[in-house]
């Protein structure tokens, strides 16, 4: 039901994309929304409301829908004021293989790494293990993906 909700929003987002566009390009709509989004965050922090998706323990759902739809806007409107680059735009176009790859890769870079001892979650600053993580399993999924395209007729 969240995957349909989402696509439903993006179906209603490019129906009126250009109203929206010059609404959500304006800098005082980035920055309520921003704020907005902070607020959100310190209510979710403060009020101890559980918006895990995963196991489903969502203790409020008007809280969770608002900050998804919140964060999501501003997202897409920085997002479109960025410049375009080639590899942003392969990936775009390849969405749909990576979006199958989004589980396994990310499990199995997980577990290597942590058998390979990096990334305890008992270390002082994570930040640099999450990066390294992340650029594993971008450039892993962008190997599988180029190949899938490359190499089988699954998607054309």
């Amino acid at each position: 039901m969240l995957g349909f909700f989402l696509m439903t929003c993006g179906y209603f987002f490019h129906q009126y994309e250009k109203a929206l566009d010059k609404v959500l390009r304006h800098p005082l709509t980035l920055l309520t929304m921003l704020i907005l989004c902070v607020g959100i965050k310190y209510v979710i922090a403060h009020t101890g409301a559980k918006l895990i998706f995963g196991p489903i323990i969502v203790t409020n759902y008007y809280l969770f829908v608002a900050d998804l739809l919140l964060v999501t806007f501003l997202l897409v409107s920085v997002f479109r004021m960025l410049p375009r680059t080639h590899f942003m735009q392969w990936v775009g176009r390849h969405s749909i293989v990576y979006y199958f790859f989004s589980g396994g890769v990310p499990l199995a870079v997980g577990k290597a790494l942590t058998k390979l001892g990096f990334c305890i979650s008992t270390q002082t600053n994570v930040y640099p293990c999450i990066s390294m993580a992340f650029a594993i399993v971008c450039v892993l999924s962008t190997i599988m993906v180029w190949a899938v395209y490359r190499y089988t007729n699954i998607v054309r």
